[in-house]
């Protein structure tokens, strides 16, 4: 017995949990073919059952004498409304999330990746922004103007997103036929790739990006996110967005309490966007200003994007206001291999003692012969995630010591990709691109100390060689490094 109260056939290889809708035609001069749909795995599976008035059903495996589907007195345990039929058909019109780039990914983000977007995402309404978002979008457009942009139609447009987070290598995809962010919704739908582009790298700085052309109306977008810190509050406002706030010197109390004696409240209108609603907030109570400039001047410091020369800060001062720019310092990158090899490793010799990122690992000496190797810096790396299998491990970076054919930089390559496909096979397989990002995310300081760009570069064309990425994924990848390093800043007396 079905849920309709009909028998079923127990010869059928049909699954009742399969079929979401069913339409039966009561009339008797042809039998009606309707088809079913249902999501399973992800992925439509659809299935045609010919049913006729007198209730069999007309499948291939199932024998036409046999009576599945008897008849009922009651017209509503067969008959389906044409609505019940509009709204299953609507259903099944649903894009699938998940399935959408070729790769295995989850139909729902991860915990560590909404961990990870939640630094990303704005932390107040949209409505309740300190500008107007029609104004951001037409001034944003407007630096376009002078340049040429191939613009597209928005129904050409085939943009597969892959959100992916760097601490569990956790991955969710989905497509947009729009050339929109996937972050924000700052500025609506854009007219081509390059603002989008530009909007990421102005606005999402802390995102890696990564753009693969599959055709001309087909785009791959990959967005590594950072692992998120211990608290997220001083990454929401953007690097390159210009702030300002306000540090009160100090008064004196014998003056502070004759200003107390001045004081007023004031009230703050605010007006919607649409201008509609006009808000009053009132504000704490607020100092006059006297007549005479008093002592305690207000400094307002501004936060440059740009980088300061150490020297100090530099102030400009028009009146009884000082305006402090204070300098922000470089993100932290290691040191630069030594001039005269800019591509090779980046420890010299003597390479011990050394210490590893974290400080918790140290290498006084080296036990090999002919003294200390660039691959005795692979002891700085834990091996607690390799649990029992640590032997396993050393074993094979034995192995790979003892070959004389290959360098130093190189062994030190092999050793590390052997450790990361080791435990990450199966994610390299699903996507070669990504597993070759995750390998260079995990350990690129390791790379840059003990390998050099080279010996990098040396290993993709490997891969490249093997079929496994093709040559503008090299040149991604190698920029994705790039980026980690801070190559651009070596040798740059403002940067070092």
């Amino acid at each position: 017995m079905d849920r309709h109260g009909r028998l079923r056939n127990p010869d059928s290889d049909s699954d009742s949990s399969m079929i979401s809708s069913l339409v039966v035609s009561t009339s008797d001069d042809e039998p009606a073919l309707v088809s079913v749909q249902s999501n399973l795995s992800a992925r439509k599976v659809t299935q045609s059952l010919s049913i006729t008035s007198s209730g069999t059903s007309d499948e291939d495996d199932v024998d036409e004498s046999d009576e599945s589907v008897p008849n009922s007195d009651s017209e509503e345990d067969q008959l389906v409304s044409d609505n019940e039929v509009a709204e299953d058909d609507a259903e099944s019109d649903v894009a699938v999330v998940g399935d959408s780039i070729g790769t295995e990914s989850l139909s729902v983000p991860s915990d560590a990746l909404v961990q990870a977007l939640k630094p990303l995402l704005f932390h107040f309404p949209l409505r309740n922004l300190p500008f107007l978002r029609r104004n951001l979008r037409i001034a944003f457009k407007g630096s376009f103007m002078q340049t040429t942009t191939s613009i597209q139609a928005p129904h050409e447009v085939i943009l597969r997103v892959l959100l992916r987070a760097t601490s569990d290598q956790s991955r969710w995809s989905f497509s947009l036929n729009t050339w929109s962010c996937p972050l924000c919704n700052l500025l609506g739908e854009l007219e081509s790739r390059e603002m989008l582009e530009t909007h990421l790298h102005w606005h999402h700085s802390e995102v890696n990006v990564f753009w693969l052309k599959e055709n001309d109306s087909e785009w791959r977008l990959i967005l590594s996110l950072p692992e998120p810190s211990a608290s997220h509050i001083e990454h929401a406002i953007a690097p390159n967005f210009r702030y300002a706030f306000i540090k009160p010197k100090e008064i004196p109390d014998s003056e502070y309490q004759d200003v107390l004696a001045n004081q007023t409240l004031t009230s703050l209108t605010l007006e919607d966007e649409d201008g509609q609603t006009n808000i009053s907030i009132p504000l704490s109570p607020t100092t006059a200003v006297p007549d005479t400039p008093a002592s305690g001047d207000v400094s307002i410091s501004i936060a440059e994007p740009s980088i300061s020369s150490p020297s100090g800060d530099v102030r400009h001062r028009r009146g009884r206001t000082s305006l402090a720019v204070e300098p922000r310092l470089l993100l932290r990158y290691p040191t630069p291999p030594p001039a005269d090899n800019p591509f090779g490793p980046a420890a010299q010799y003597p390479y011990l003692p050394a210490t590893s990122d974290d400080g918790k690992i140290t290498v006084k000496y080296s036990c090999r012969a002919g003294g200390p190797y660039l691959f005795d810096l692979l002891d700085l790396l834990p091996l607690d995630e390799f649990g029992v299998l640590s032997w396993l491990v050393l074993d094979r970076e034995a192995e790979i010591f003892e070959d004389e054919e290959i360098g130093d930089e190189l062994k030190v390559m092999h050793a590390l990709w052997g450790r990361w496909i080791m435990l990450n096979r199966r994610w390299f397989i699903q996507d070669f691109l990504v597993g070759t990002i995750d390998f260079v995310d995990k350990y690129w300081r390791m790379i840059h100390r003990a390998a050099g760009w080279s010996a990098l570069r040396y290993w993709l064309t490997m891969l490249m060689v093997n079929k496994y990425l093709q040559a503008n994924e090299v040149a991604h990848v190698l920029t994705h490094y790039e980026e980690k390093t801070g190559m651009k800043n070596w040798y740059n007396p403002r940067g070092w």
